[in-house]
């Protein structure tokens, strides 16, 4: 008795874990022509997500574009950042993640030449903080070692 409880519960676990929250009949799908569109993605707003095109080449030296890009409308737009010189070959947008109280973006940008990276918060795209991470290489990917200054 105890094992065909045990096996009832089991099924019924398994049963309840195999849903899930996608809309897969009204679905939005945006389209840029832009290298590494959608290489990273998070919903910022209720309305809207932000999209990372960490391949995306801006200017000389420089790679990485961020793009809004509305659910209502299907449609994504740049969104513009002030970029510093030094940061070359950076992909920016190679990682993003958001808050909601209070409305915050955070992304990455990576800066193989001189092993550092950038984060920077932006609360509606408007610099808040500088950070300098100090970055080293591990197995193909970084990982944050420690923080060396905020500005």
């Amino acid at each position: 008795m105890t094992r065909t409880r045990a096996a009832l519960l089991l099924f019924t676990a398994l049963a309840t874990s195999l849903g899930f929250n996608l809309d897969t009949e009204e679905l939005t799908a945006f389209h840029v022509d832009s290298a590494g569109f959608g290489d990273s993605v998070v919903q910022y707003a209720n309305s809207w997500v932000v999209v990372g095109a960490p391949e995306k080449i801006t200017a000389a030296n420089q790679t990485g574009g961020l793009y809004q890009c509305g659910y209502s409308t299907g449609a994504c737009k740049p969104i513009s950042l002030q970029v510093p010189l030094e940061a070359v070959n950076m992909s920016l947008g190679l990682s993003l993640a958001a808050t909601t109280s209070p409305s915050r973006l955070l992304l990455t940008q990576r800066l193989p030449a001189s092993r550092q990276g950038e984060c920077r918060d932006h609360q509606g795209f408007e610099e808040l903080t500088h950070i300098q991470l100090g970055v080293r290489w591990a197995r193909d990917s970084l990982a944050r070692v420690d923080q060396k200054e905020e500005i």
